[in-house]
C-alpha cells in the first residue's frame, strides 16, 4: 500500500498521527507498523528527491542514447540463457578487499556479473567479468571507466538512462535494458515492442541481481554487497574504486562523518543506523545504503533461486544464506558453463535496427516541444495580465474569472493530452511536483484574492520552468536527430 501511494504521501508531507488506544491494545503490532511506514516514507522521500534531482539527466541520457539503443540488442537475448547456472553478483563493498581475489577460482564455472563501480578493480586483479552492469545517469559514473576503451569479451549491459558518453566511449558488445517506466521509449514500438525485460531497481547492485534472476541463474551468490561500514569508521567502498571514501566517528556523540565526493575535502555529519551484520553482531549504515538493503531484501523475497551471501562482512541480508566465498565456489562452481561463448552467440547476430521509426518519433517530439513553447509563452503573458488587473479594484470579477479560465486552458493546450510528459518524462518532475501539491491548488472557482494568488503561485513557476525545459530538450532532440540522420551505414537501407 505504501509503495503504491508513495508519491502523493511524500509530495504533500503526510503526517503520522499515533492513536493512543490502539497503541495500548497492541503495542507490538503498531510499533512494527510504525517502523514500516517510517521506512517506506524515508525510502519514498529519497526516491522522489532522486527523481527530481536526476530526472533531467535521466531523460537527456535516454534521448542521447537512442542511436545506441537502435544499434545494439536488448536483454531479451539473455532471457533464461543460463538456467540453473551459478551467478556471482559482485559489488564494490569494502569487504571485497579481503575476499575478492577468490573470484579467480570461478573462471568459466559460473557467470561473473560485476557492477560498474568495481569493474576496473577486478581488471587490476586479473579478473575479467562476463558482464558489467551500468545504470547511473550522472557524470560520476564515467570515473568507473576512465582509461577503458575496449571491453574485450565482457558484455556491457546498460540502462538507457546511463551517462551517455560512456556508451559512446566503450567498444565491445553492448546490451540495453528496456525501461518499462519510460514513456518516451514506450512510443518506439519497433525498438522494444514486446521485449522481455526486468526491473532495474534502485541501485546498480539490484540491477545486477535482477539480471541474474532474468537469465535463470541458480544459485545467485552475493559478493561485496556490504550496504554498510564499520561502526568505528572505515571505507565506504573497496580500495581502487572511484567512489571510495572514508567514514569517521564524529566528535558529536552518536553521530558519524563521511567524506563527500568533490574537488575539495569536505565532511558531512549524519546519524548512523545500527543493523545486524553478516559476520558480526552489528554494522553501521546510512539512510541511502539502508534503503538499498531493504529494496534488495524485497527482491530476494520474490525470487525462487537460492541466494547465498558470501560478502564476508557488511550487513545481514534477509532471505540470503550466509556462507564463506571459497567454500561456496568449491561447492557450486563445478562444471564449465561456457559463459563467454554463450553470451557472444546470444548477442552476436544483431545488425542494428531500422532508423526510420526513431527519426519519426524524434520529429514528433520536436513538434510537441514547439507547441509547448508557444503555449508556455502565452501562459506567462496571461499571468502577467492577471497580476496587473487583479491590483485594479475597478476590474469586474468576471474579467478576472475569464483570465483564470484562459490560463487553465493554456495549460491544457501546453500539456497536449499528456504528450508533453512523454517527451520530457522524468525531466518534468522538478516542475510538475510543486505544481501538483495540494497547498497551491485553488479553493473553488471564484476569482477571490486568495484564489488569484494561488493561480500566480502555482502557474508562474510552472510556465517558466516548462519553457526552460522545452528549450533545453529541443536542442537535445535536434542533436539526436542529426546523429540518426548522419549515420554512415544503415543495414536496412543498404
Amino acid at each position: 500500500f505504501m509503495n503504491t501511494h508513495l508519491t502523493p504521501l511524500v509530495l504533500d508531507d503526510v503526517e503520522i498521527v499515533e492513536h493512543p488506544a490502539s497503541l495500548q491494545c497492541n503495542p507490538g503490532y503498531f510499533s512494527q507498523t510504525l517502523r514500516i511506514v517510517q521506512e517506506s516514507l524515508q525510502a519514498g522521500t529519497i526516491l522522489l528527491r532522486t527523481k527530481v534531482q536526476l530526472g533531467g539527466m535521466i531523460q537527456e541520457n535516454i534521448v542521447r542514447n537512442l542511436p545506441a539503443l537502435l544499434d545494439n540488442p536488448n536483454v531479451s537475448a539473455l532471457d533464461n540463457l543460463f538456467p540453473s547456472v551459478p551467478a556471482l553478483v559482485v559489488g564494490a563493498g569494502p569487504s571485497l578487499d579481503a575476499n575478492g581475489a577468490q573470484l579467480k577460482l570461478v573462471q568459466e564455472q559460473g557467470i561473473l556479473i560485476a557492477v560498474d563501480t568495481v569493474y576496473k578493480k577486478l581488471l587490476s586483479m586479473g579478473i575479467e567479468p562476463h558482464i558489467v552492469v551500468s545504470t547511473d545517469p550522472t557524470y560520476l559514473n564515467a570515473r568507473h571507466f576512465e582509461g577503458v576503451n575496449d571491453l574485450d569479451e565482457t558484455l556491457f549491459v546498460f540502462s538507457p538512462s546511463v551517462y551517455s558518453p560512456i556508451v559512446t566511449q566503450l567498444k565491445g558488445t553492448k546490451v540495453s535494458i528496456p525501461l518499462v517506466g519510460s514513456r518516451f521509449l514506450a512510443t518506439l514500438k519497433e525498438l522494444y515492442g514486446d521485449a522481455a525485460t526486468f526491473k532495474t531497481g534502485v541501485n546498480v547492485g539490484q540491477t545486477a541481481f535482477n539480471l541474474a534472476r532474468f537469465m535463470g541463474c541458480d544459485p545467485i551468490i552475493l559478493v561485496g554487497l556490504d550496504y554498510s561500514f564499520s561502526p568505528q569508521g572505515g571505507p565506504t567502498h573497496a580500495t581502487g574504486t572511484a567512489l571510495q571514501r572514508q567514514v569517521f566517528v564524529s566528535e558529536t556523540p552518536g553521530k558519524m562523518k563521511v567524506e563527500l565526493l568533490g574537488t575539495t575535502p569536505e565532511l558531512e555529519e549524519f546519524d548512523p543506523i545500527l543493523i545486524p551484520g553478516n559476520t558480526t553482531d552489528s554494522v553501521a549504515t546510512n539512510k541511502f545504503f539502508f534503503s538499498y538493503l531493504r529494496s534488495m531484501e524485497e527482491e530476494i523475497r520474490q525470487t525462487q533461486a537460492r541466494v547465498i551471501n558470501c560478502t564476508e562482512g557488511g550487513a545481514k541480508i534477509a532471505g540470503a544464506e550466509i556462507a564463506p566465498l571459497r567454500e561456496t565456489i568449491a561447492a557450486v562452481c563445478i562444471q564449465d558453463v561456457m559463459g563467454k561463448s554463450t553470451l557472444q552467440m546470444a548477442t552476436g547476430f544483431f545488425f542494428g535496427m531500422f532508423k526510420g521509426e526513431g527519426k519519426a518519433v524524434v520529429n514528433h517530439c520536436l513538434d510537441i516541444l514547439n507547441t509547448a513553447l508557444q503555449e508556455a509563452e502565452k501562459g506567462i503573458q496571461l499571468l502577467g495580465h492577471l497580476q496587473f488587473l487583479s491590483q485594479d479594484s475597478t476590474v469586474e470579477p468576471a474579467v478576472l474569472a475569464s483570465l483564470i479560465q484562459d490560463i487553465i486552458q493554456t495549460h491544457e493546450a501546453l500539456v497536449q493530452k499528456q504528450m508533453l510528459y512523454v517527451v520530457l518524462d522524468e525531466a518534468a518532475d522538478r516542475v510538475l511536483h510543486p505544481f501538483l501539491k495540494q497547498s497551491v491548488r485553488m479553493m473553488g472557482n471564484e476569482p477571490t484574492p486568495q484564489n488569484i494568488n494561488k493561480v500566480l503561485v502555482r502557474y508562474q513557476p510552472y510556465f517558466t520552468g516548462i519553457k526552460q525545459l522545452c528549450e533545453q530538450f529541443k536542442a537535445i532532440y535536434e542533436e539526436t536527430l542529426g546523429r540518426l540522420e548522419d549515420d554512415s551505414f544503415d543495414f536496412f537501407q543498404a
